[in-house]
């Protein structure tokens, strides 16, 4: 699903200067007033409780453990600076394996039974869609740190919402994915000077359409049957066609590990693309590349090369990918892929203050050099929903909770994570304020957004290597 004009036209403020941002039109002019002290007296011994569903198990459990030391970051970190309202802050983590039906309901509807003020999470898009409208019944807010789908702007009203994302939707992604493939696979496919893209003067219109030389003129895509994979494979047919690419190949799958692809394989094949796009996870992403490379010998053009999405960007991609699963110096068949993922570590001094917090309480994986994707963009969840109950005044008015929840991330004076405790002061000095993330500006917009940068990755020598970078204003 590619996102309708109305949306386009409603982002569009992100990137006007701070002192418009006001004219927005949302309903959140009560949080703005001033809260010059604490207002909530009772309970005033008792934690506050704010619920975080993530996978510590299951299909995407092997990027848990990472936003849930991150999550933990926060709470100590606000905790220390007097937590909220006067009270701790206590985040209670429960695993939901990745569930996407009854578990994850069950999860998120006991920790709203048991006085959750906010959920943080779920992980993935499609457990996102089946429990967004179950907390918003019951008036709570809930941001995702991970979620990508497009789905999830129109899931809800826009202003009159109560889902989030700290993480831009696949729309912009897609984006990112055509560029790269239009400009073929280089390790200087971006740089500094900005969108190469077939001819256009302005990044954010594809321009004249040329003849595209060095890149992917034929693409053929294998996404999940899901609402990740369909909506970022509508937004990237969308784009790269605009941009003069052909798909000649557009192929859903089940999300779930196939015994064989040979089918999807064969459909690849036949058009002779010049490049793959594989928007799914692993295990599967892996053994699509597996039987592919097994079968096209001869069989595709001497330039073909594949592209994956931020659904790979994670080290079992290239683990599940080795020929010897057993030996970590063993090849991987998804040796010189390329891809693209929002940015996990931003060039940015929010970042590196976030990142040295993080390593006071906890290692970097072996062998890794930087914090894993969806680290930062959790951390963020959760100082914000600490900063908008603090503006709220209150733990029990869902509204100005909400509405302070978009205060908070766009209006006043900037605050970064190192300057958390400074943020909890102006608040009850009654300021606005304006927090600016690790991994970015997060302002969330009317449909709960926020735009981001992305990365181009390479898998090199069996690691993961940044190659590039595409700056957000390149993709509006």
């Amino acid at each position: 699903m590619v996102p309708s004009s109305r949306h386009a036209h409603s982002r569009r403020w992100l990137l006007l200067p701070a002192l418009l941002i006001p004219v927005v039109a949302f309903s959140f002019a009560a949080a703005c007033s001033k809260n010059t002290a604490v207002t909530e007296a009772p309970d005033a011994g008792k934690p506050i409780e704010i619920g975080v569903s993530i996978a510590l198990s299951g299909d995407l459990g092997a990027s848990g453990l990472p936003i849930q030391n991150a999550v933990r970051v926060a709470e100590q970190q606000i905790n220390a600076n007097g937590g909220v309202l006067g009270r701790r802050v206590n985040f209670k983590v429960v695993d939901d394996a990745t569930d996407t039906g009854s578990v994850v309901a069950g999860i998120v509807k006991g920790m709203i039974d048991e006085g959750a003020v906010a959920i943080l999470g779920p992980r993935g898009s499609t457990q996102v869609l089946s429990v967004q409208d179950q907390i918003a019944k019951r008036q709570v807010i809930e941001i995702s740190g991970s979620a990508t789908s497009p789905s999830l702007s129109d899931a809800q009203a826009p202003i009159n919402r109560f889902l989030f994302r700290t993480i831009p939707p696949d729309t912009l992604q897609g984006k990112a994915v055509a560029i790269l493939a239009i400009n073929g696979p280089s390790d200087r496919v971006l740089g500094d000077a900005g969108v190469v893209d077939s001819g256009s003067s302005d990044a954010g219109d594809a321009g004249p359409v040329q003849p595209i030389i060095n890149g992917c003129a034929k693409m053929a895509i294998v996404h999940s049957d899901d609402p990740y994979g369909n909506p970022f494979a509508a937004a990237t047919v969308a784009e790269f066609t605009k941009r003069g690419g052909t798909v000649v190949a557009n192929l859903p799958i089940p999300s779930t590990l196939q015994a064989s692809y040979a089918p999807t394989i064969n459909a690849i094949l036949a058009p002779r693309p010049e490049c793959l796009v594989l928007i799914m996870f692993d295990p599967a992403g892996d053994e699509v590349v597996a039987e592919l490379r097994k079968a096209s010998s001869s069989s595709l053009p001497a330039n073909f090369f594949i592209i994956g999405s931020d659904g790979v960007y994670k080290p079992t991609f290239i683990s599940n990918g080795r020929l010897d699963k057993t030996n970590p110096m063993s090849p991987t068949v998804v040796e010189g892929i390329y891809g693209t993922n929002p940015d996990p570590n931003p060039e940015t001094s929010q970042y590196g203050d976030f990142k040295n917090l993080y390593l006071t309480q906890f290692a970097l994986d072996p062998g890794a050099k930087d914090l894993p994707g969806k680290v930062a963009t959790f951390y963020d969840a959760a100082i914000l929903a600490a900063l908008a109950i603090e503006q709220a005044g209150t733990t029990t008015d869902p509204i100005k909770i909400r509405d302070s929840l978009v205060a908070v991330s766009r209006v006043g004076r900037p605050f970064g994570p190192a300057e958390l405790a400074e943020a909890f002061v102006a608040i009850r000095h009654g300021e606005d304020i304006d927090y600016v993330g690790a991994s970015g500006p997060v302002d969330f917009d009317d449909y709960g957004d926020v735009i981001g940068n992305y990365i181009i990755w390479k898998v090199q020598a069996g690691q993961f290597v940044t190659v590039d970078r595409i700056k957000a204003d390149k993709l509006q």
